[in-house]
């Protein structure tokens, strides 16, 4: 499904660091109990861009940049907003609605407020946008649809995947450009 992380770069001070909500290891014993229960603590991290970048490379992942439109003061809250959430390191994750992509969007409007509040994905369910990622690989969609249950049938409401946060903010034009570091080739 991908990952949503928040760049934060100031050549000037020397901060080049990548944030990011959900950090969480599906290699653990109760990482399938937990989704289908939909009970997760999960880690905020800021971690040196550096090492997030090469994190991708190393597991053969695309990392696509946007560059936002953003004045100082915004800058600065989006900032320190994610500065605060390091400090309180853990969050409830739920995948549906506070997962990776959804807290940044949260961050994001808090410093750029959206006057749309209806962000339905047109007919479009939670399963059904899942479901490419995962198709070529019958027993994960089985897991996956097995634990995500019925609630995973309703239309989506929010932003919910990282390709709906990039386009999410292609459309509210606070993108400048992308920038698409592929990592590997296919």
């Amino acid at each position: 499904f991908g990952h949503s992380a928040l760049r934060v770069y100031d050549p000037i001070v020397g901060i080049d660091y990548a944030f990011f909500y959900g950090d969480l290891d599906s290699t653990k014993d109760s990482f399938f109990l937990n989704l289908i229960t939909n009970n997760f603590t999960s880690e905020f991290k800021r971690i040196r861009y550096s090492f997030f970048r090469m994190n991708y490379r190393f597991n053969q992942r695309d990392l696509i940049e946007q560059l936002m439109f953003l004045n100082g003061k915004q800058k600065q809250l989006i900032f320190d907003l994610l500065q605060a959430t390091v400090n309180n390191g853990y969050y409830d994750y739920l995948y549906f609605k506070n997962n990776c992509s959804t807290a940044l969007l949260n961050v994001i409007n808090l410093a750029v407020p959206d006057p749309k509040t209806d962000r339905t994905i047109k007919s479009l369910t939670y399963r059904s946008s899942i479901s490419p990622y995962i198709s070529d690989n019958p027993g994960l969609e089985f897991v996956v649809d097995l634990s995500l249950g019925i609630r995973a049938d309703k239309p989506i409401k929010e932003i919910f995947l990282p390709i709906n946060l990039k386009e999410y903010l292609e459309d509210r034009k606070l993108v400048n450009r992308l920038v698409v570091n592929n990592t590997h080739s296919k």
